[in-house]
C-alpha cells in the first residue's frame, strides 16, 4: 500500500475545492430598514401600487465573485424586491402589487420598478456590493417623477459566506428604500394638496 507523503498538498487541494462552491442569495431580503427607528413624515396613509417590475440586468443569475467563488443572485429577483419593498409598509405606506389584483384608486401613486444592478466583488480583504433601482412614478396615468436609487455597501470579507453577502446586499437595498421613502414623502404630500 502506498502512503501519501505530501499531506499539505492534499490539504491545500481540499481547501481550494471547498472555496469554489457558489454563494447563493435568498429570495427574502432581511431588511433592517423596517425595524430601524427612522420615522419618515408624510408617509402615513400614502397609497403606492407597484404596477410593473422588470429586471434589466444582463445576467440575472450571477451578481459577481468573491475571490474564486461565484455569487448567484436571488432565484426570483421580483420576490426579493417585493419582500424588501414590504418594509415601506412599516413606515405607513399602503402597498399593493398590480399582479395581485391590487386596485389603484384615483390619486394613488403607481410605480414601475426596474432592477438595474445588483453586484458584489471582493477587493483584497474586503467585499463591496451595490443595488440600483430605477423607479417611474405616476398619478392618474401622468408621470410625476423618475428616480434612480443606488445603495452601496463595503465590509470586511471575513469568510466569503452567504450570510455576509446577503447582509451586504440587504444593507444596500435598505439605502435604496431610505431614498425612496424620502421621495414618497414629498410625492404623497403633493397628492394631499392637489
Amino acid at each position: 500500500m502506498r502512503t501519501f507523503r505530501r499531506p499539505h498538498v492534499l490539504l491545500a487541494a481540499l481547501l481550494a475545492s471547498g472555496c469554489t462552491t457558489p454563494i447563493d442569495i435568498g429570495d427574502k431580503s432581511a431588511s433592517i430598514y423596517a425595524a430601524a427607528a427612522r420615522p419618515v413624515g408624510g408617509l402615513q396613509g400614502c397609497r403606492l401600487n407597484v404596477a410593473k417590475f422588470s429586471d434589466s440586468r444582463l445576467d440575472p443569475s450571477t451578481i459577481g465573485r468573491l475571490n474564486a467563488r461565484v455569487v448567484h443572485g436571488p432565484a426570483d429577483p421580483q420576490a426579493w424586491v417585493k419582500h424588501a419593498l414590504a418594509a415601506l409598509e412599516q413606515k405607513g405606506i399602503a402597498l399593493s402589487f398590480a399582479e395581485q389584483n391590487g386596485a389603484s384608486a384615483p390619486d394613488d401613486l403607481s410605480v414601475s420598478i426596474s432592477l438595474q444592478t445588483m453586484w458584489v466583488a471582493s477587493v483584497t480583504t474586503a467585499k463591496t456590493g451595490a443595488v440600483v433601482i430605477d423607479a417611474a412614478y405616476q398619478r392618474n396615468g401622468v408621470p410625476v417623477k423618475a428616480a434612480h436609487y443606488r445603495g452601496a455597501e463595503s465590509d470586511p470579507n471575513w469568510f466569503d459566506s452567504a450570510d455576509e453577502v446577503q447582509g451586504m446586499i440587504d444593507s444596500a437595498m435598505d439605502q435604496v428604500l431610505s431614498q425612496m421613502s424620502a421621495d414618497l414623502a414629498v410625492l404623497c404630500r403633493q397628492s394631499v394638496r392637489s
